[in-house]
C-alpha cells in the first residue's frame, strides 16, 4: 500500500480575540488493484504569540563517572519562535565532533512549544569537567543557563569509599 500526503496551513482569527491555525492534512491511499482513495483530516489548534526564549535552570551540579555518558540538557519554555541554540564549555563554543553530539529537538506539541537542546559526550574524561552554558536566542530575545559538570575518576570513587570506611572505623 502506498500513501502520499501533503499539508497546508491557514491562519484566521475567531471573534478577533484569538488566533488559530487550521491544518488540512490530505493524502491518497493506493491499495493494490484498487482505485486511489482520498482522505483528509482537519486539525484546529490555537496559535500562541511568539515570545523571547526563556530557559529553565539547568541541573547543578552534574556528576558523572569517567568513561560514562555525559548528557547536559537545556529547555526553553514559553513559545520561543525559531530558537537557535549555542553551547559553550568554560566560555569556548562547543562544536559537533566525533566526541561531542549536539541535538536540538522540536516542540513536544503545538500548544507547549517547548524546545530542547542537549550535549552528549560518550566516554567522558576528566577534562570534560567544567561549566557548560546553553544560549538560546530568537529575533525577540536571548537567554542562557549554566551547569557545572564534574567528571570523577574511578580512582577518586574508590579512594572516597575507602576513606569513608576508614572514617567509620575510627
Amino acid at each position: 500500500m502506498m500513501f502520499e500526503s501533503a499539508s497546508t496551513e491557514r491562519s484566521f482569527n475567531v471573534k478577533e480575540k484569538h488566533s488559530w491555525n487550521l491544518w488540512l492534512l490530505t493524502g491518497l491511499t493506493r491499495p493494490a488493484h484498487e482505485a486511489p482513495h482520498f482522505i483528509g483530516l482537519y486539525i484546529l489548534s490555537p496559535t500562541l504569540p511568539a515570545s523571547a526564549p526563556k530557559l529553565k535552570p539547568m541541573k547543578n551540579p552534574i556528576i558523572v563517572e569517567e568513561g560514562s555518558k555525559l548528557i547536559v540538557k537545556c529547555e526553553a519554555k514559553g513559545n520561543p519562535a525559531n530558537p537557535t541554540y549555542t553551547w559553550f564549555k568554560d566560555g569556548n563554543e562547543l562544536k559537533k565532533s566525533r566526541k561531542i553530539r549536539i541535538r536540538n529537538s522540536l516542540p513536544a506539541s503545538v500548544v507547549s512549544r517547548r524546545k530542547n537542546s542537549r550535549v552528549q559526550i560518550n566516554g567522558a574524561q576528566l577534562e570534560d569537567s567544567g561549566n557548560y552554558t546553553c544560549v538560546v536566542e530568537n529575533p525577540l530575545g536571548k537567554d542562557n543557563s549554566t551547569g557545572t559538570v564534574n567528571v570523577q575518576s574511578c580512582e577518586y570513587r574508590v579512594l572516597g569509599a575507602a576513606r569513608g570506611a576508614t572514617d567509620a572505623h575510627s
